[in-house]
């Protein structure tokens, strides 16, 4: 299968699953600039999980696949965003102790990352890890082949957070 193959794939396979709405989108304020991906759980009005891929403009038409403009990069974004919804859904839907203690850290994390307390660091890092895990199962499924790229970008992803969150500095490595 081909990158675009691969993402049409994987996109159908997550709406099949539940992901309710899957949609490229302009960052919407200041603390998405530089994100990639974005999953939630109960999107309003209608209470149902959604995903984005982050565009600066968005494909036409905006609700479906672009298997051209870079098809690599958003099969991986997707696979990890997928990932999340795997790890909300495979924790009834999000009602775990584990997940509604992850949730609440990533809601302080999006309000402001700097007020994120070391223990609600640690769970969102394993959640991010998760995420990647399950996303690489996922594409695993799909005969997906370029790892290197994808260990870059899970790596690239996860310090990210840890940057994000003051765990790391931005000139560590």
């Amino acid at each position: 299968m081909t990158n675009g193959e691969i993402l049409a794939a994987l996109w159908s396979w997550a709406k099949r699953e539940g992901v309710d709405h899957i949609v490229y989108h302009s960052p919407i304020n200041d603390s998405e600039v530089g994100v990639e991906g974005w999953f939630h759980p109960e999107v309003m009005p209608l209470k149902r999980p959604q995903t984005w891929l982050f565009r600066s403009r968005q494909p036409q038409p905006h609700d479906e696949p672009d298997r051209v403009t870079r098809p690599l990069f958003d099969a991986i974004t997707l696979s990890h965003e997928y990932g999340h919804f795997r790890s909300w859904k495979d924790s009834a839907r999000g009602q775990t102790p584990e997940w509604q203690a992850y949730f609440a850290a990533a809601m302080v994390r999006d309000e402001d990352a700097k007020k994120v307390s070391f223990d609600q660091a640690k769970l969102i890092m394993t959640e991010e890890q998760r995420a990647w895990d399950l996303g690489h199962v996922a594409l695993s499924a799909l005969s997906f082949t370029d790892w290197s790229e994808f260990e870059r970008r899970r790596e690239i992803g996860v310090r990210g957070h840890r940057v994000n969150m003051g765990l790391e500095s931005e000139g560590t490595s």
